[in-house]
């Protein structure tokens, strides 16, 4: 077969229409891959599923095809062609460049401040799971560490990821790449947790409600600007100054005993017992507490 022949064979792979294609497929992924990352924050993972998958390696593949396929189509090559061969070879390199990058390179980031110099990189890490042991020698020991990368070989409940460690296995069987952390405070049947209360204080400006929990300490503060919100157990608080609401409990009862303290006052100015639901009148800046949940038992 001469070159002719190859030449006829070829020229559907060094076609103008080709090219085009090729080029729009190269823009679609790389506009892929940039909202992916601008979406997670995330350029390693975006690497790992737009740059590095199948069909971004085929969008590429058929570049290089295309590219060889019209440096072939010009030969006998003349003088003229020096820029034009060189320009599409140049892109070939790029390509088999970045192939060799992928699998034998080292992907880092080096940090230089103005007039500083640096033999040091951040290299990403290479593993999902590494397990250090303080054990042995008290301070932390490298123990395990393997190549695996969760976000495409995902670990199940079926089909989990084991570890076998000197004092026992371990076993990861789920795996989130992007989530959000969720707190939630519940009603506990176990008289070691302490007592959690959810209130708010708003006025017709600002509203603020949150939960206070306590667990080991006697008493926890809520500090909010000018005014301080106290759970405490009963007897266990003393005022020292700054506007205080004192909420304090005992046993198991669901009502709590409150004491209003005002600075420009001096001291108390209001005492009671609230429930949930029921709101008072705190006589600094206009605000209003309203005691939404009271467990006498609460678990975060």
């Amino acid at each position: 077969m001469t070159i002719k022949d190859w030449q006829r064979k070829l020229k559907p792979l060094a076609s103008l229409k080709l090219a085009v294609f090729v080029i729009l497929a190269m823009g679609l992924v790389s506009a892929i891959g940039t909202f992916y990352e601008a979406h997670y924050n995330d350029a390693t993972r975006a690497q790992q599923v737009i740059y590095h998958s199948w069909y971004s390696y085929a969008v590429f593949a058929l570049l290089t095809i295309n590219l060889t396929a019209v440096i072939f189509d010009r030969y006998p090559w003349k003088r003229r062609h020096i820029g034009f061969i060189s320009a599409h070879i140049g892109i070939i390199i790029l390509i088999l460049g970045s192939i060799v990058t992928r699998y034998y390179g080292i992907d880092g980031s080096m940090a230089i401040g103005i007039g500083e110099k640096s033999r040091r990189i951040t290299i990403p890490s290479q593993t999902d799971v590494i397990v250090y042991s303080a054990l042995a020698t008290g301070s932390p020991q490298k123990i395990y560490e393997k190549p695996v990368e969760f976000f495409r070989n995902r670990p199940t409940r079926e089909n989990p990821f084991k570890i076998s460690l000197p004092k026992g296995d371990v076993e990861i069987n789920g795996f989130e790449p992007y989530s959000l952390a969720e707190k939630k405070i519940i009603a506990s049947d176990s008289t070691l947790n302490g007592p959690g209360l959810r209130f708010q204080i708003a006025n017709e400006r600002v509203s603020e409600a949150q939960w206070m929990v306590i667990d080991k300490k006697p008493f926890e503060v809520s500090m909010l600007g000018p005014a301080q919100i106290v759970l405490s157990r009963k007897g266990l608080y003393t005022y020292k100054k700054g506007n205080v609401l004192l909420l304090e409990f005992e046993g198991d009862r669901t009502e709590l005993r409150y004491s209003i303290y005002t600075e420009s006052k001096g001291g108390v100015t209001k005492r009671g017992k609230i429930s949930a639901g029921d709101s008072i009148e705190t006589g600094w800046m206009g605000l209003t507490f309203r005691m939404l949940k009271y467990f006498p038992h609460a678990k975060e």
